[in-house]
């Protein structure tokens, strides 16, 4: 389960069914939708992001993988999203 990650907010509620970021919001986030993935996806590290687990380990996470972590317990996707 991800604790903490590369952000431009500093604090973030996924949804499974949050959209990909379009171009221009990859490379500034987005905090028009509270909580929404786009705070995390966004284009640094070569669209990768470091992210911190709950377990003790980190990655680096490519963007549209971001969908497949288990952000909660009832987090059931597996399926990357397609980001531009």
């Amino acid at each position: 389960m991800p604790v903490a990650c590369d952000a431009m907010w500093p604090d973030t509620w996924p949804l499974e069914n949050d959209p990909a970021p379009t171009l221009a919001q990859e490379s500034t986030g987005s905090t028009s939708q509270p909580g929404c993935m786009l705070r995390v996806a966004i284009a640094r590290h070569d669209k990768t992001v470091n992210v911190s687990f709950r377990d003790g380990h980190a990655e680096n996470v490519k963007l549209g993988n971001l969908w497949t972590l288990k952000w909660h317990a009832q987090w059931t996707n597996t399926t990357p999203v397609n980001v531009p």
